[in-house]
């Protein structure tokens, strides 16, 4: 975050996060990605810092992008090395779909972005949000620990979820209204115990 703190303003999630795939129309079309959208048209313009929920988005979509060029399970006659098949399938392997979608509840902005990839280690569950802990070979480990940050400090949650065939669901909520200093400080203390169960959006592929 800029400083350590936000830029609150008016913003229309769903366009903030047509604009990020709109940005990465190019890599997701090289990555032979089939993207599907199903935004929530009734949500309000929530008190966000734009430019870093659409950090978020962008870094959840080039992590799903980073799941679905994984070659475990992808290719397994191994025809394509280095690359994606054309139409976002691989022969006989699964097909590569980014699937973002929103929804307003309960006073809040929900954003769901599911990918049909090799899914996350159970093993690993939480630590994927740990500063330095990564499962890239080249990877910092500090990108979903920042997307986690900068939700909390908006009075969101952020957590995933294996999907129930394939692949993973990352979403997050934030409020509608900007949350008071004090709200806040609460809210990043709750969100770790939140019940996701109450917002499931993981995808049955």
């Amino acid at each position: 975050m800029r400083g350590g703190q936000l830029e609150f303003a008016s913003v229309q999630i769903n366009e903030a996060v047509e604009e990020v795939l709109l940005l990465l129309k190019r890599e997701l079309g090289r990555a032979g990605i089939t993207v599907t959208t199903d935004f929530d048209p009734s949500i309000p313009a929530i008190e966000a810092d734009k430019v870093q929920i659409q950090q978020v988005v962008l870094n959840l979509v080039r992590n799903a992008i980073d799941a679905m060029a994984d070659p475990v399970g992808a290719d397994p006659v191994g025809a394509y090395p280095g690359g994606a098949y054309p139409g976002g399938a691989y022969p006989g392997g699964r097909a590569c779909i980014l699937d973002v979608s929103s929804k307003c509840v309960d006073g809040h902005a929900l954003v769901a972005i599911a990918d049909t990839g090799g899914g996350v280690d159970l093993m690993v569950g939480e630590r994927l949000f740990d500063a330095l802990y990564t499962t890239k070979e080249d990877g910092l480990g500090l990108g979903l620990s920042i997307c986690r940050k900068i939700i909390n400090a908006h009075g969101g949650r952020l957590w995933m979820e294996q999907n129930t065939k394939q692949g993973a669901t990352f979403t997050f909520l934030v409020p509608i209204r900007r949350p008071g200093r004090g709200l806040e400080k609460r809210s990043e203390k709750r969100s770790e115990n939140w019940p996701e169960h109450k917002y499931r959006c993981s995808k049955n592929k």
